[in-house]
This record gives C-alpha cells, structure tokens and sequence, in this order.
C-alpha cells in the first residue's frame, strides 16, 4: 500500500511538473502553424503520460528523496547520483519538448531549439523565484527541501501563481512580439550553443542550489546563488530573443537592399528607355520635316499634319522637374497609349524632391499601374485616367482617377505601395467611390 501510494505522489509530482514545462513551451511556439492530425496530438499526450509514469515507478527516481521526482519524504538530500540521473532527465525532457514541437508544428530544428530552451529559462525562472520566495518567508533553506516533495499544499500553488506570472510577463514582453514568419527566420547554429547553456547552467546549477540548500547552506548564500540563477535564466531568454531578432532584421534587411537595388535598375532601364525613345522620336521629327519640306507642294497639307500631329503624340517626354516622376508618367502614358487610355497628367515634380528617384519612381508606377487596371476593363468614353501630383497642406500629394467597375478587384492600396509610402511616413489608399477609382498618396513634405 505504501509502496502504491508513494508511485502515486511521484505521478502526480511529475504530471504537474510537465505541465508547467509544456506551458512553458507553448508560450513561445503558440504562432507556429500545426501540423494537420488529431492523432499527433493525441500520440504526444500518451507519450507524455507514459514517461511520467516510467519516471515515477523506474528506479534510481522512484524513491530517491528528490523534490520533483522523489517520494521519500522523510529525507531530501541530494547525493551524486540522484543530481547526474536529474540532469539526465531534465534534459531528455528538454530534448524531448523539441522533438515534440517539431512533431506538432510546421517547425524547424533551430525552431523548436528556440522554443523548447527559452520556454525552459521561464519555467527554472519561476521555479527559482518560488523557491526563493518560500525559503524567505520561512526563514530556512531546508523548509523548501521538504515543500519540493509535496504534489499538492502551500508551495505547489505558490509554485503556479510564480510560474502562470512569469508565463504572461514572458508572453506580454517577448512572445506576442514574435511572429510565425520570424520564428521561421531562426536558422542560427549558436541555438545549439543555448541549449547547452540551458542545460548546464539552468539546469545544472538549479540542480547544485537545491543540493547545497539540501546540505544546509546558510540563507544569504541561497539568496544570492537564486538570484544569479534568476539572472542567467533572464540572460538565456534575452539572448536567445536577440539572436532571433537580429536574424530577422538582417533577413528584412537584406529584402530591403534586394528590393532597393531592383528598383534602381528599373528605374536606370526606365529613364534610358525613354531616353532613347524621346532621342528616337525626335530624330523622327526632324526627318519628316525635312521631307516634307523637300516634297514641298507635292504633299497634301491635311496629311502631313496629321502625320505631326501622330508623331506629337508618341513624342512621351513629360516635363515636371523631377526625373524620376518623368520617367515613369512617359512610361504609363505610352502603356495607355497600347491600351487606347487617355492619360491627362498635372504634375509639380518638386513636390517628391524629397523622395529617393527609385522610389518616387515605384511609387508613381504603383499607382499608375492601379488605375490602368481599372481603366482597361471600361468600355470606350470612359477609358480615362487624371494625375495629379502636387503639394497639398504640408504634403506631397499622389493622386490618381479613373472610371472603374463597382467590383474592382483591388479595392485597397497593394502591399508594395503601402510599404512605398510607409517608408516616408505617409499613407497610401485606394477606394472606389460613385463609380471611380481614386488612389491617394500623402507623403510628408521634406527636404530633398
């Protein structure tokens, strides 16, 4: 009967330890998307419940005196053996959670090294603080030897109000902040590096604090071993949330210059483009001049006129002191030309001095691209689209028009043109109203 009593304290024991590391797990890899399968789930529960009882019935634990895994509780000394077959536990669970969360969760390794060994820093923190909390209250580093063996009492609920506090501190300050596509970014082999550093000096030193209060050190000595314990377990986690921040700024960083360099080379294509377009046309010009001046009378007036006028309207250059704002409206007047859209353009370019020329020119495209979209589908009549750039209230203002069906496809500003205006502070929109599109650029005014 004892015997089937004390396997039943160290099940329970062992249950509710695994509860709060699994929680502690959670809180970081909550964003991960899951793999499809009830089983999975279900697998991972009985595989949880079978350790646990493996642990609680397989010696050298069943029996051993220890606070998680011991039911013996009469003694609470911590010898040799009994901390090297902990540490051997705590990190086959540690190893295990990762496994778990890779078994679960569309994860990576270095994923679910991240997860597993940070979530595992906040649940040793809360478990220090607990015992920290409890040995100052009473006065005595051996009354938390005896509390750690009891499944149910004062400090197993002080042990779930420590623990549920440091969880949504961890949650509100760390975990919220880190998205699915950031977690996915984490591909940095120092993760391993942190895992041994959560197994040796988490694990391992949480192990020698509760041997040396077993032994009865003195109280300042516990305190300040817990509190440098706090410390490293808040270093872990911080370091580890740092890497994978850098990691995704770099990431985002390189994105950047990739996106950044693409621009500007459409941009050079653009402008040399329609440089040699304009250069084209304009040789052009001249040509028909002096043949028409040469055939003299033998050309019927009305169609050299009408030949001028073809050439004038091919001839794309739009003048509005920015070059960049140059080269893209002459670029989408042609394309509108292909597609028989009339384009009237209004434009101060020195209302986007301050915009970088990749950009101004990106973010006139994107807008232009928008309306051409909406216009292209309208029948003829109302195959129109008005620009206007201008400075507005403090403001650079982008504003394009167009006859557009009421079901529009892209009612809302794209990604990319958002991003655009982001990048300057300012704001893009894209609404259909009285049976128009309207695309709106605000950029706040600023030097060039």
């Amino acid at each position: 009967m004892a015997g089937s009593t004390s396997a039943t304290v160290a099940l329970l024991s062992i249950l509710d330890m695994l509860a709060r590391f699994v929680l502690g797990f959670a809180v970081f890899c909550h964003t991960l998307p899951p793999r499809d399968g009830r089983r999975r789930r279900v697998a991972v529960v009985l595989a949880l419940a079978a350790a646990a009882l493996v642990v609680a019935l397989v010696p050298p634990y069943a029996g051993s005196g220890r606070g998680q895994i011991g039911i013996d509780l009469t003694s609470v000394h911590l010898d040799g053996r009994v901390a090297a077959a902990e540490l051997a536990l705590f990190s086959a669970l540690l190893l295990a959670g990762v496994a778990g969360v890779r078994y679960l969760f569309e994860a990576s390794t270095w994923t679910a090294l991240f997860c597993c060994s940070a979530g595992y820093a906040v649940q040793n923190l809360a478990s220090g603080a607990t015992e920290l909390a409890w040995i100052l209250a009473r006065g005595s580093v051996l009354s938390a030897g005896v509390a750690r063996v009891q499944p149910f009492g004062a400090y197993r609920l002080l042990t779930w109000a420590f623990t549920l506090c440091a969880y949504l501190v961890t949650y509100r300050i760390v975990a919220r902040r880190i998205t699915a596509h950031g977690l996915a970014l984490v591909s940095d082999r120092s993760m391993v590096v942190m895992m041994a550093v959560t197994i040796l000096a988490i694990i391992g030193f949480d192990l020698v604090i509760k041997g040396l209060c077993d032994d009865g050190i003195s109280l300042g000595a516990a305190v300040a071993l817990r509190l440098v314990h706090g410390l490293v377990c808040v270093f872990v986690v911080w370091m580890e949330y740092e890497l994978l921040v850098n990691r995704a700024l770099d990431a985002e960083n390189a994105a950047s210059q990739r996106l950044l360099a693409e621009r500007q080379r459409q941009y050079e294509r653009g402008r040399r483009n329609m440089d040699a377009l304009n250069r084209r046309v304009h040789d052009i010009r001249h040509a028909v001049m002096r043949t028409l001046r040469d055939a003299g009378s033998n050309v019927d007036r009305a169609t050299s006129a009408q030949l001028m006028r073809e050439i004038d309207v091919y001839d794309s250059a739009v003048r509005s002191g920015n070059e960049a704002l140059d080269t893209a409206l002459s670029e989408k007047r042609l394309l509108c030309l292909s597609k028989d859209i009339d384009l009237s353009v209004v434009a101060d370019g020195h209302a986007l001095d301050g915009v970088a020329p990749a950009d101004a020119y990106a973010l006139v495209g994107a807008a232009l691209d928008a309306a051409i979209d909406a216009a292209d589908a309208m029948p003829q009549g109302r195959r129109t689209i008005s620009v206007v750039v201008r400075r507005a209230m403090g403001a650079a203002s982008v504003h394009a028009e167009c006859y557009c069906a009421n079901a529009h496809p892209r009612p809302h500003a794209t990604p990319a043109l958002r991003a655009l205006a982001e990048k300057y502070d300012g704001t893009a929109t894209m609404l259909v109203r009285d049976g128009r599109l309207h695309v709106n650029i605000m950029l706040p005014e600023r030097e060039a």
